[in-house]
């Protein structure tokens, strides 16, 4: 006589375990995905209130305009190299929009902003202001001058962020209003 169990496990067996593990694995994948979002907005945003602290640091109360420099912020970011955050995605960039008036236009409706935000680039328009904004390191010069143009006497500015996981983009401006 002919014995035919045999021991191991069948292949339906196998085939379920493999599913649930390939459950499992897509579900905490998504969740890894979400907390790098949030993780990646919260360092943008600390990266952000640093920045605007270095150049409020650099407001000239005398004339009432903003000094940031170069060498400002080497002296500000030295364990960042010497040089201002850059996004930790890498494919975005911290944002400046500055002005020679008091107020600028400070964004209140950017429903649209993260879909203007190029990739590598800053949005001409955030559609809350008309205001155009530049990169921060290209809005830097070495001469004390915050903006592109010369005489600059920059009285306020925005600085701004595209969020993963937030939307409109996260922007402080400059303490004078």
């Amino acid at each position: 006589m002919k014995n035919n169990s045999s021991k191991g496990f069948t292949l339906v067996e196998l085939m379920v375990v493999i599913g649930i593990i390939s459950i499992l694995s897509v579900i905490g994948l998504t969740a890894y995905g979400v907390a790098r979002g949030k993780a990646n907005d919260g360092r943008r945003k600390a990266e952000i209130k640093s920045i605007t602290d270095s150049i409020e640091s650099s407001k000239d109360f005398t004339n009432r305009v903003y000094r940031y420099t170069i060498a400002t912020a080497a002296t500000d970011f030295p364990s960042n190299g010497g040089v201002i955050p850059n996004d930790p995605s890498g494919t975005r960039n911290y944002c400046i929009s500055t002005s020679t008036a008091v107020p600028i236009s400070v964004p209140t409706d950017c429903t649209a902003a993260t879909n203007l935000w190029p990739s590598g680039g800053c949005p001409t328009d955030l559609n809350c202001g008309g205001s155009h904004y530049d990169k921060v390191s290209s809005a830097i010069s070495s001469t004390g001058d915050l903006g592109n143009t010369t005489p600059v006497n920059v009285k306020s500015w925005t600085l701004c962020a595209a969020l993963d996981q937030e939307s409109p983009p996260f922007c402080l401006s400059s303490l004078e209003r």
